[in-house]
C-alpha cells in the first residue's frame, strides 16, 4: 500500500512538469494569436470592415498588455481607398480571465496618432452591403480610451469639395463598447478664430452603416478667443453652450462675450454679447444661424443666414440678414467710425450683409446693403448744430430770429457698402422748414463726403437772408419756385470731421438718381 502512494507520488512529478511545458508553450504561442483573433473580430465587427496590424507585441504577466502599431480598418472591398480608421500607436491593458468571458472587459487603451475617415453618404449603401457582421459578434467593453493628436475627417458629398477636419488633441472617453453613448472629456484647437475648445458629453454608439449618422452630444466652452486671427476684427472672445446631433448635422446653442470687441477701421472697443441657435452641416462646416441676438452699449441687433464655404473653395463666406427695430445712431457710428461721433439718435434698419472669403480686411470685403430710417438725430459738435439750426431757421424765412429754428434732424434713404465705400440713395432729411433729397458716397476710411440732390425750403429765396442780399435774391424768386416751395440745387463735400453745404448749379437741371 505504502509502495503504490510512493509511485503514485513519483508519477505527479513528470505529470507536472508535462503540464508546466504545455502551459509554457500555451503562454509563448497561445496569448497573442488568440487576443489578435479576437481583437480583429472586434474591431472588424464595430466598424464593418477588414483591419491589418503591422506590429503587436502581447504580455500576460502580471496582467495582459497589449501593443501595436500601424493599426488600419478599411471598409468591405475599398482595400484601395484610405482607410476608415487608422492608429499609429496603442497599447491595453485588461485581465486575462476578463478576455476569456463572453463580454470581454479591457480596464484602458492609450492611442497616439488615432485618424478617423467619415465617408460621406452616397457610400451609405455599399457599407450596408459590403459589411456584413460576424456570425457571433465580439462583444466588449473598455472603461477608458484616452487619446493623442487625433483627426477626425468629415467626408464631402461633392469630391470636388476640400475635406472637413478636426484636430483633437486629447480624447478621454469612458464606458466604451456597450452598445450605448460613451462619455467623453475632449480638448482641441479652433483653426479660425484661434482658441482652445473644451467639452463633455456622449458619443456613440458607432454607427457602422452610416457613421456619418454617429450620435453626439455635450456641452462646450471656447475661451481666450484671439479675434485679431479675423482680418479686420480685434478683441478677445469666449463662448459656451450646448450642442446634439448626428456628426453630419448638429444642433447648437449658446452665447459669447467679448468685452473689447472692435472693428480696426475704427479701433472703438464695444461690450458684445451674443445668444445664438445654429445647425452647423459637418460634411461642408456650414453654419446656419437661426436666429443671433448681438447686444452692444443700448442696441440690440437680430441677425439670421450662415457662414458657408465659398463657391471657388477659397475659404469661408458669410451671408447674414440682420435688423434693428430701436438702436442707437451714436451705437453703430462708435462701432465703424474713428473718433467721438458726431450724431445721435434712434435708428431702425434692416440689411443684408455679404463677406466673401479673401486676405483684405473685412471693412474692404464687406458687401452690405439695405434701408434705415433716423429719428430724432442731433449733431454733437456745436458748429455743425449751428449750422442745422441755421438752415431750419432760413427754411422757415425766420433768418434773423436766433431764437428760431432746430437742430434735430429726421432722416432716411437706402444703402450700399462696397470696397470700404458707402453709397447712399433716396437719402432724405428734413429739419423745421428745409428738406434734404441726396444721393452720394461717403468713404469708411477717409471720411470723405460726396453728395448731390436737392434743398427744398418752405420759405422764398429771398426770405432765407436779410439786408441786402434779400433783396438782390428777389428777382430769382420764381426761377427756384415749385409748388409754392423753393428747390435748390445743392452739394456736401469735404469730410466727415470738416463738412461743405453749398449750392450745385451746374446740377441744376439734373434729378438726383436712385
Amino acid at each position: 500500500m505504502i509502495e503504490q502512494r510512493s509511485q503514485k507520488r513519483l508519477l505527479v512529478v513528470p505529470v507536472a512538469l508535462f503540464c508546466a511545458a504545455l502551459l509554457a508553450v500555451a503562454v509563448s504561442l497561445g496569448p497573442k494569436k488568440y487576443v489578435q483573433s479576437q481583437l480583429v473580430r472586434a474591431v472588424e465587427d464595430r466598424f464593418g470592415g477588414n483591419m491589418r496590424v503591422t506590429h503587436l507585441q502581447v504580455s500576460i504577466w502580471p496582467s495582459i498588455r497589449i501593443s501595436g502599431e500601424g493599426v488600419e480598418v478599411r471598409r468591405q472591398g475599398q482595400a484601395e481607398m484610405r482607410p476608415l480608421v487608422a492608429v499609429r500607436k496603442f497599447s491595453l491593458q485588461a485581465s486575462l480571465w476578463e478576455l476569456l468571458r463572453p463580454t470581454k472587459h479591457i480596464q484602458r487603451i492609450w492611442v497616439e496618432g488615432l485618424h478617423i475617415q467619415v465617408p460621406p453618404h452616397d457610400d451609405r449603401k455599399e457599407q450596408k452591403d459590403g459589411g456584413k457582421r460576424t456570425k457571433l459578434p465580439v462583444r466588449f467593453v473598455v472603461d477608458t480610451i484616452s487619446s493623442q493628436d487625433a483627426e477626425l475627417d468629415l467626408m464631402p458629398n461633392n469630391p470636388g469639395k476640400p475635406v472637413r477636419v478636426f484636430m483633437i488633441h486629447r480624447l478621454d472617453m469612458h464606458s466604451v463598447g456597450l452598445g450605448r453613448p460613451a462619455s467623453y472629456e475632449v480638448t482641441l484647437t479652433n483653426p479660425k478664430p484661434i482658441g482652445q475648445i473644451n467639452a463633455t458629453g456622449h458619443f456613440g454608439p458607432w454607427n457602422r452603416d452610416d457613421p456619418s449618422a454617429t450620435q453626439v452630444s455635450g456641452d462646450f466652452s471656447f475661451d481666450h478667443v484671439d479675434m485679431k486671427s479675423i482680418k479686420g476684427l480685434e478683441g478677445t472672445l469666449s463662448s459656451k453652450g450646448k450642442f446634439r446631433g448626428a456628426l453630419d448635422h448638429i444642433e447648437a446653442e449658446g452665447e459669447t462675450d467679448s468685452p473689447d470687441f472692435a472693428l480696426d477701421i475704427s479701433r472703438n472697443p464695444v461690450h458684445l454679447h451674443t445668444q445664438y441657435k445654429a445647425v452647423i452641416d459637418g460634411r461642408n462646416g456650414d453654419t446656419l444661424l437661426q436666429p443671433v441676438r448681438a447686444e452692444f452699449l443700448r442696441s440690440q441687433v437680430m441677425a439670421e443666414g450662415g457662414v458657408y464655404k465659398s463657391d471657388d473653395a477659397s475659404g469661408r463666406q458669410v451671408r447674414i440678414n440682420a435688423t434693428c427695430a430701436d438702436g442707437q445712431l451714436q451705437d453703430l457710428l462708435h462701432l465703424a467710425v474713428k473718433g467721438s461721433q458726431p450724431m445721435t439718435g434712434d435708428i431702425s434698419f434692416q440689411s443684408k450683409m455679404d463677406i466673401p472669403p479673401g486676405k483684405e480686411d473685412i471693412a474692404d470685403r464687406l458687401k452690405l446693403e439695405g434701408r434705415f430710417t433716423v429719428r430724432q438725430a442731433h449733431f454733437t459738435k456745436l458748429n455743425l448744430a449751428e449750422k442745422i439750426k441755421a438752415l431750419s431757421r432760413a427754411g422757415q424765412g425766420k433768418p434773423g430770429q436766433a431764437g428760431e429754428g432746430s437742430d434735430i434732424l429726421n432722416f432716411s434713404g437706402q444703402f450700399s457698402l462696397r470696397n470700404g465705400s458707402l453709397r447712399l440713395s433716396n437719402l432724405a432729411f428734413d429739419v423745421p422748414g428745409a428738406a434734404f433729397h441726396v444721393n452720394g458716397t461717403y468713404a469708411l476710411r477717409t471720411g470723405a463726403l460726396d453728395f448731390h440732390g436737392t434743398l427744398s425750403l418752405q420759405a422764398k429765396l429771398s426770405q432765407t437772408t436779410t439786408g441786402i442780399k434779400s433783396v438782390l435774391l428777389k428777382p430769382l424768386d420764381p426761377f427756384f419756385s415749385k409748388n409754392h416751395t423753393t428747390v435748390l440745387p445743392i452739394k456736401i463735400s469735404g469730410t466727415r470731421a470738416d463738412p461743405s453745404f453749398g449750392p450745385d448749379f451746374r446740377r441744376k437741371s439734373k434729378k438726383p438718381s436712385g
